[in-house]
């Protein structure tokens, strides 16, 4: 269930602010929920985490794909 799984990773992003996947996870759900512009700033949010090198380039390309969905939608 989405909906669950964004309340909890909102609790634990409040829990553990630092932790980049936390944050990652709580973009994905919120990306799949159709909350384009809450996965952008959770994305940014594990970026300034200094997630791993693989990891950042992954979450960058995401970050690139949903900003071009949003600016299709306008």
């Amino acid at each position: 269930d989405l909906e669950r799984a964004q309340q909890d990773f909102t609790k634990a992003t409040e829990l553990s602010p630092e932790e980049w996947l936390t944050w990652g996870n709580r973009a994905f759900v919120a990306y799949k929920l159709g909350k384009l512009r809450d996965s952008v700033s959770f994305y940014q949010q594990a970026l300034e985490q200094s997630p791993p090198e693989n990891e950042r380039i992954l979450i960058e390309q995401n970050l690139s794909e949903i900003k071009q969905e949003i600016a299709k939608a306008k």
